[in-house]
């Protein structure tokens, strides 16, 4: 019985850290995650959707992104699951074979544009003066599922996991490699509000104690899809990181009390105020000032 299959004979995970469980494993694990709490960031009841309508068809954005993850963390296993997609059309039975054969296989077709991109990143943060002596550290740990059991304001014991891109346990530094449009420092930011990356950085550290591998330093190593290719190793501030931590708690709560009722409400009824960010205030204002 490989490690996947004794975890997911349990009802419950058992608390730990899993080296060899399989992506498709761990997303069946029926646990709070960074994902499950952004849902119920936007209503419980998407929350609740989500975990009986799991999405099986990956969008092309995340198959390459999928494969990127691939590519730089554990490049000795690319080859053994991705390939140049066999040229042709599609509709003529040769090609359609080879494709089948590859897919029984185990094997993602990939374009030849997919290709290039995938090798540019991975060329891009082997050349990267910090990232890329990190990344080839042998000892680390990649891509490993952390399990625990969370007790909510509610009482509600919620069980939790979280999945680390890489993990290093002598400088007690964790890496999510992020794929990204813009991974300069003036917009980058943005991406870690929208897509609330400070949370789930939150969430991860607080996994990692729990398993007992300390994280001093949690690095954010943002890659761009296209040429030329360039990355950025970032660190969060102080600030940011204690917004995500009282995020990811008031999230964590809500989400145990649903579980404890078994309520999955949606957005709040009747006619309700709105206006517009704070942020739009201050434009108009600095537009009016200035005109």
């Amino acid at each position: 019985m490989t490690e996947g299959e004794r975890i997911m004979a349990t009802a419950v995970p058992k608390p730990g850290v899993y080296q060899n469980l399989a992506f498709a494993d761990y997303l069946a694990l029926d646990c709070a995650s960074a994902s499950r709490l952004s849902d119920m960031r936007k209503s419980a009841a998407r929350c609740r959707w989500n975990i009986d309508h799991p999405d099986s068809e990956q969008t092309p954005a995340l198959l390459l992104g999928s494969a990127i993850h691939c590519s730089v963390l554990e490049r000795d296993r690319f080859y053994e699951r991705y390939a140049l997609r066999f040229p042709g059309d599609g509709r003529t039975k040769a090609v359609r074979e080879v494709r089948e054969r590859q897919t029984a296989r185990g094997i993602i077709g990939l374009s030849e544009e997919q290709m290039d991109a995938i090798a540019g990143v991975t060329l891009a943060v082997a050349n990267h003066e910090l990232a890329g002596p990190l990344l080839k550290l042998p000892e680390a740990l990649r891509e490993i599922s952390v399990v625990w059991q969370d007790v909510t304001t509610s009482g509600f014991p919620v069980y939790c996991k979280i999945r680390p891109d890489f993990y290093d346990a002598a400088s007690r530094v964790c890496v999510d490699l992020k794929t990204s449009l813009h991974a300069d420092p003036m917009n980058f930011p943005r991406e870690i509000h929208t897509y609330g990356y400070h949370r789930a950085a939150a969430f991860y550290m607080r996994g990692l104690a729990e398993a007992g591998l300390a994280c001093d330093a949690y690095l954010f190593l943002a890659v761009e899809k296209d040429p030329p290719f360039e990355c950025a190793l970032y660190t969060l501030e102080a600030a940011a990181l204690e917004a995500g931590q009282a995020e990811y708690r008031a999230l964590l709560d809500r989400y145990g009390k649903c579980c404890t009722k078994n309520e999955w409400p949606g957005y709040p009824g009747g006619v309700l105020p709105i206006g517009l960010p704070v942020w739009a205030y201050r434009q108009i204002n600095e537009e009016v000032v200035n005109a």
